[in-house]
């Protein structure tokens, strides 16, 4: 996982071995197991997407925050 900060948000990059097919929430299953990082993505994001590179694929994120004005 990659983070990088601007004025307003983090822009999270998560990438995973799976390049060849896109990624796919999880389903019918026990949270407990996993698999929840796209439903906890498209809550929490303002803007998200997927992409490949080679044989990696990519999931990215545009999350606000409020820093501290101290």
């Amino acid at each position: 996982m990659r983070t990088s900060i601007t004025v307003t948000d983090w822009l999270l990059d998560v990438s995973g071995g799976a390049g060849d097919q896109p990624p796919a929430r999880a389903g019918g299953r026990e949270p407990a197991l996993g698999g929840l990082g796209l439903q906890l993505t498209a809550a929490l994001a303002t803007a998200h997407s997927w992409m490949t590179s080679g044989t990696r694929e990519h999931v990215w994120a545009r999350v606000p925050f409020h820093g501290d004005d101290d």
